[in-house]
């Protein structure tokens, strides 16, 4: 090769390194100082929820029927215009509407909107917040949220070709066992990572043994594609909704931030996963200039597992948390079985992926992003939901 090519192949590459090193380095950055950044939804999209949620409350005072398709109280181009907001959003937001009464709205309302999983998402988190946070809802809760869940996969069935009927418990998946964690008391959160460390309780809680596949997420989603011997790769790309979507067909939930961690660290507060040796490419899957920032099955880094054997919670992909994102609160008293706070703009993302580099793996990093982000390093994996079978 004649030398002045040679020369402009050495330059090339170096711009490219430095473009790749100025990347991780910002993304770095981001995630690292607590996502103190959180994304910023348009100011347009709450007002636009609260006045549709609004709409949907006074159409069912008036009338029992206003939520029947047909009854022609609610056009058809208002339900096709309904968004996750609506119940995600917009109740905690707006003080017109007493959570007894988005039970009710919801009750009426849901038939309607069956066969979209994103609003199916939104309001069986409305129903289960709704039930978490008021103890007077609860048994109402666990009765609306099954029968919303049992109406969704009713109409599936029916109209979705490849659709599968979840395992009666989502305990009983064969595809991926959940595993039990005891009830315990830790510490959560890392000052060297920006996150104010707390005492937390919880109550006994399951999460699944690794991220969720695509051979998983099909049968709930038969027709989205993926590639032929991906199988066993984790899903991607799908949003906050759709994970939680997801996690309810199944008969669990997204875990809380608190679970998620506490499965991570354990009572013994570890910093990764498997301990406090540092992160290699043997135990966890993320970025280094020597490799190639691509998902792999999950399963690959068995050293890289807790001691109770749940896998890849460090890289891979980000795995969506079902709390809403907010810097912690300064308190020194225990928090049990903590929720997150009410209202946010950005949902808890955990773990690092393999975009990003070994800082972003340890189990105390947090992250966040817009709830209907996608991005091809976004997955989640399953809990044991409180409403749950």
């Amino acid at each position: 090769m004649p030398r002045d090519s040679v020369r402009a192949f050495i330059v090339i590459m170096a711009i490219l390194l430095a473009g790749i090193a100025g990347y991780v380095v910002y993304s770095r950055v981001r995630s690292k100082k607590d996502a103190a950044s959180v994304p910023s939804s348009p100011p347009s999209q709450a007002s636009e929820a609260a006045a549709a949620l609004t709409r949907l409350v006074v159409a069912a005072r008036e009338r029992r029927d206003a939520c029947q398709r047909g009854s022609g109280v609610l056009s058809e181009q208002f339900i096709k215009e309904l968004t996750p907001e609506v119940f995600t959003l917009a109740p905690w937001n707006s003080s017109g509407v007493s959570t007894g009464e988005l039970l009710d709205i919801i009750e009426q309302c849901h038939r309607l909107v069956s066969q979209s999983p994103r609003l199916f998402g939104a309001m069986s988190f409305a129903v289960e917040e709704a039930g978490l946070r008021d103890e007077t809802l609860r048994h109402r809760a666990r009765r609306l949220w099954g029968a919303v869940r049992a109406d969704f996969i009713f109409y599936h069935q029916r109209h979705t070709a490849g659709f599968q009927v979840p395992p009666a418990a989502a305990q009983q998946d064969p595809l991926n066992p959940l595993v039990p964690i005891r009830g315990q008391t830790f510490v959560m959160g890392a000052d060297d990572v920006f996150a104010r460390e707390h005492r937390v309780r919880l109550s006994n809680f399951a999460i699944q043994q690794h991220e969720v596949t695509n051979e998983e997420y099909r049968r709930f989603d038969p027709v989205r594609p993926f590639p032929v011997g991906k199988e066993r790769y984790p899903v991607d790309s799908v949003d906050w909704y759709e994970a939680q979507a997801y996690a309810t067909w199944l008969g669990g939930s997204l875990p809380t931030e608190a679970q998620w961690e506490c499965a991570a660290r354990g009572k013994e507060g570890r910093k990764y996963p498997w301990g406090s040796d540092p992160p290699t490419r043997e135990r966890a899957n993320f970025f280094t200039m020597n490799s190639r920032p691509a998902s792999e099955p999950v399963g690959s880094h068995p050293r890289g597992s807790t001691p109770e054997g749940i896998q890849d919670l460090a890289g891979n992909v980000w795995e969506w948390c079902r709390d809403w994102f907010e810097v912690y609160p300064a308190t020194s008293d225990l928090e049990l079985n903590p929720l997150g706070p009410l209202l946010g703009t950005g949902r808890v993302l955990r773990g690092g992926s393999y975009f990003y580099d070994g800082t972003l793996v340890g189990a105390a990093v947090r992250n966040n992003d817009l709830a209907a982000s996608r991005y091809l390093n976004f997955g989640f994996r399953v809990a044991s939901g409180a409403l749950g079978p």
